[in-house]
């Protein structure tokens, strides 16, 4: 199998919503907004688990900049 992007998997969005720590309606909007890319397979929805980790490392990021400067 070849490796790539996706090595870590698709994650559905209740998975994506647990391992995130945050609500469904919370991760559509930042779907709806282009902050967190998700690919339609179907009739379903799959969120790359290592572009909702890079999503969340950017907000970290942001936060700590925030943090910083008060």
């Amino acid at each position: 199998m070849e490796t790539g992007a996706l090595d870590d998997g698709l994650m559905t969005i209740e998975e994506a919503c647990q391992f995130a720590k945050v609500s469904r309606s919370n991760l559509y909007v930042l779907m709806q907004k282009g902050q967190l890319v998700s690919v339609k397979l179907g009739k379903s929805r799959r969120i790359a688990k290592a572009g909702l980790v890079s999503f969340l490392r950017t907000c970290v990021v942001q936060t700590a900049s925030t943090v910083e400067t008060n």
